[in-house]
């Protein structure tokens, strides 16, 4: 039953009370209209309460369904991404070094045929002339008056130019290279009587020179990942310093 149902029967026994009571029978029909009253608020709420849990059981299973669609995603992903590497690897007749970046992103390389793989095309490591670091940073403002918060953002392009480093002049020191790039990012500035913050978060991306006309530069996009920027200089530099 839903409510108006329920409200409705009750006010046809209450009218036919009504209509057949006498003054003598007033007690019985105060009494058995209040068990009246009791039996269908128990009813409403017992009505209520069965809804609300099926509400809740269509809630769960929705979301059950929801991750297993998601898990299954996740494997078909992972697999595509599994295929692809070995696909990749065969590629290379021998791999002693790989560096995975950006999920599905590898930078491969074959020391012992002296072969590096980036971007999925293969080099010689004489083909290797020289590379750049970029820094595209985002500086995100935020600003807090009377108890809001309000965001912005922007790219300091003009600094990223003044950062970019060429590798080959840079091969000996990677370490002190990046640690350029990423010192002194964060400041903080108070004004009263709102207070202003300011948040960097970087780019990274390393543009490598390849002796190729068709394809002279290929770009490698580490987003904000330091590790791996550091990691992939490293290599790039070992491999010019090889090549003199």
């Amino acid at each position: 039953m839903y409510k108006k149902e329920i409200l409705s029967f009750i006010a046809i026994i209450v009218f036919a009370l009504l209509a057949g009571a006498s003054d003598d029978s007033t007690e019985l029909f105060i009494v058995i209209s209040i068990n009246i009253v009791i039996v269908v608020v128990a009813i409403v709420k017992t009505v209520e309460y069965i809804k609300s849990k099926k509400a809740e059981r269509a809630k769960a299973e929705i979301e059950e369904k929801l991750e297993e669609t998601y898990r299954k995603l996740d494997e078909i992903k992972e697999e595509e991404r599994n295929i692809k590497y070995n696909k990749l690897l065969k590629k290379l007749s021998y791999t002693n070094k790989v560096i995975v970046y950006d999920f599905d992103h590898y930078v491969m390389v074959d020391e012992k045929n002296s072969q590096i793989m980036l971007n999925e095309h293969i080099y010689n490591f004489n083909d290797i002339t020289s590379y750049t670091v970029l820094d595209g940073d985002v500086i995100v403002i935020q600003e807090q008056i009377g108890g809001e918060i309000i965001s912005t953002s922007s790219t300091d392009t003009g600094s990223m130019l003044g950062r970019a480093m060429v590798g080959g002049a840079w091969a000996g020191d990677v370490g002190a290279v990046i640690g350029g790039l990423t010192a002194n990012r964060t400041t903080i500035s108070r004004v009263e009587p709102s207070t202003t913050i300011y948040s960097t978060f970087h780019d990274y991306l390393i543009s490598v020179t390849v002796n190729s006309i068709s394809n002279p530069i290929e770009r490698l996009k580490l987003e904000d990942d330091e590790l791996k920027t550091n990691e992939i200089c490293a290599l790039l530099s070992v491999i010019i310093s090889r090549n003199k």
